[in-house]
């Protein structure tokens, strides 16, 4: 029930020059939605949310299911939502949210395994562009 001090707190040690990476499920990111925008993105900081959870989860049951943040973290301006389709793609995606993209970004995982695809399709140098499914300002799903 502390996703809001979390995310508080990523900001305060970003805004003093670390790199903090907030691992949150993302149905439970929503009680931190206002220190998103106000904490984080409004000053442009550079935190790392590492969304587990992200979509449908099966078992965890209904309270868990990860739907809403993709559509929430699209809408702050100055948020890069990344969302990896295999592991090989996750941890390059995760190597440019702490490494070359500046700002605040978002990692999107499923919970489980991987699946049958495995290849990285991923850009891989952080241009701005590559697989888009949804923009809104400066933000984009990919």
């Amino acid at each position: 029930m502390a996703e809001g001090h979390g995310v508080a707190m990523a900001a305060g040690l970003a805004k003093q020059g670390m790199l903090p990476v907030f691992a949150v499920y993302s149905t439970f990111l929503q009680r931190g939605y206002s220190r998103l925008i106000h904490d984080v993105a409004l000053q442009r900081l550079h935190v790392v949310l590492g969304v587990d959870r992200a979509g449908l989860v099966g078992a965890d049951g209904e309270t868990h299911h990860g739907c809403f943040d993709a559509l929430f973290l699209s809408e702050i301006p100055g948020f890069t939502v990344l969302c990896p389709s295999s592991f090989a793609e996750l941890r390059r995606m995760l190597r440019q949210a702490l490494f070359e993209i500046d700002g605040p970004v978002a990692v999107r995982y499923p919970r489980g395994g991987e699946g049958d695809y495995r290849e990285d399709r991923s850009v891989r140098r952080w241009s701005g562009s590559g697989r888009r499914t949804s923009r809104s300002w400066d933000t984009a799903c990919w």
